[in-house]
């Protein structure tokens, strides 16, 4: 309960300090003229790749502007999923590993800077975490532990979760594994035909929109030109922007580089320097994945098929961004971040274990553990609350946009003198 508290302040908290720029925008409005039964999309909003998203995002959003217009509500309801998402690491840890597994991922991964960062407001990737979660385990219960429910349940999650953006593509090497384990244990029923059935149903919307887009003026043509256009490059490299990425991810370091570059030093200069010490949570990813790879060789009992689903979950990510076939931002990690914690909170769990035989080292290493674990935690949490306060009293040109509380004074404004015509009533 005491982590489900910090996860739901942490992200529930201060809720007028988010950006609201034009894809907070753009995706809110076609949420609330879906709210409001002024219009059914069939298409998202575009990406930087060019290529409009799929429209789940948008009917999922669509749920808080049910209740009202305020983009506070439906800020708050994205931070409320990624709350859900610390609950769902738990118990991701707790039934497949055990308690010291579940209390140090979930722990983690509800003071990462990033991970906090990247929960509080109206994006389409601040929903991922939740749907990776609810799409694994999912998998997991029916392909694993052959519950019918998890089968029937598994390929609509999937095609929700692949539509709520491109990005989420990254959850196939894990979900073709679970499936794969399913077949291999002919644990495989009828439920998981019904869930396929219910999955085409759900991918109708995108196709139609898809399928009107390229039939319109202008075809494909227009279809592709209707979001930012990226370079790509012509010739595949490998690059290091995606291994840098997660480091400072998995770390919570840099969260600085939202003050923008003319003030980033006025915030490190009132923060502790801290930085090296939260650089130990990227070691103990490292360490830690590298032991599950060691015991899928030494060991093969009925958590090998998890500790390889954590792998691919934790690395495909970070491989397939480290190429150049797309402009790489950080943003596309975000599902990656319960999968490092996971794989922290497994190896201290077996790291337990092993210590059992000597009770006295047991409580040296528990003790000291629990003090570098909790210094981290503390440090980031103090800078998290630092930049939140820096951020509401700077101007952070290049970094942080305009904080949503300072847009909503004047929304209430204008809305109080009852205007006959409003273009958006965000």
């Amino acid at each position: 309960m005491a982590i489900v508290l910090l996860a739901a302040t942490l992200r529930l908290g201060s809720p007028g300090m988010v950006e609201f720029k034009r894809d907070e925008a753009n995706l809110s409005q076609l949420a609330l003229d879906l709210a409001k039964g002024r219009s059914f999309p069939l298409l998202g909003i575009g990406s930087s790749v060019g290529v409009p998203n799929a429209p789940f995002n948008v009917y999922i959003l669509a749920l808080p502007y049910l209740v009202n217009s305020s983009p506070l509500t439906a800020t708050q309801f994205i931070a409320l999923l990624n709350v859900i998402a610390v609950v769902l690491v738990y118990w991701l840890a707790r039934r497949y590993c055990g308690p010291i597994a579940a209390i140090t991922a979930s722990l983690i991964y509800t003071a990462s800077p990033w991970a906090v960062i990247f929960s509080r407001k109206i994006w389409a990737q601040d929903m991922l975490p939740l749907f990776f979660l609810l799409t694994l385990g999912a998998g997991l219960l029916g392909f694993i532990e052959r519950r019918r429910l998890g089968q029937a349940a598994f390929f609509p999650l999937l095609v929700i979760t692949g539509q709520i953006h491109y990005g989420a593509f990254v959850v196939l090497p894990a979900a073709l594994w679970l499936l794969w384990q399913g077949y291999r244990r002919r644990t495989l029923t009828r439920a998981l035909g019904i869930g396929f059935c219910a999955a085409i149903i759900l991918v109708i919307p995108y196709a139609l929109g898809v399928a009107q887009a390229s039939r319109s003026a202008g075809g494909l043509q227009t279809l592709l030109s209707s979001s930012p256009q990226t370079e790509i490059a012509s010739k595949l490299q490998f690059t290091d922007e995606a291994l840098r990425g997660a480091a400072l991810m998995i770390a919570g370091t840099e969260i600085h580089s939202l003050a923008g570059a003319e003030v980033f030093q006025d915030y490190l200069a009132v923060v502790p320097d801290v930085y090296p010490l939260f650089q130990l949570l990227t070691v103990a990813v490292i360490l830690s994945a590298v032991w599950l790879m060691v015991r899928l060789f030494r060991e093969n009992d009925k958590r090998t098929s998890i500790d390889v689903l954590l792998l691919l979950w934790l690395i495909f990510p970070i491989v397939v961004f480290s190429f150049n076939w797309t402009p790489f931002y950080i943003h596309y990690l975000i599902p990656m971040l319960p999968a490092a914690y996971l794989v922290i909170g497994f190896a201290v769990q077996d790291a337990w274990k092993r210590l059992a035989a000597n009770r006295t080292i047991q409580r040296i290493a528990l003790g000291t553990g629990a003090l570098g674990l909790t210094s981290i935690l503390v440090f980031q949490i103090v800078l998290w609350l630092s930049l939140l306060k820096f951020l509401d009293t700077h101007a952070t040109p290049g970094g942080f946009g305009t904080p949503l509380h300072y847009l909503m004074a004047v929304r209430d404004a204008i809305l109080a003198n009852q205007p006959q015509q409003v273009m958006g009533s965000l």
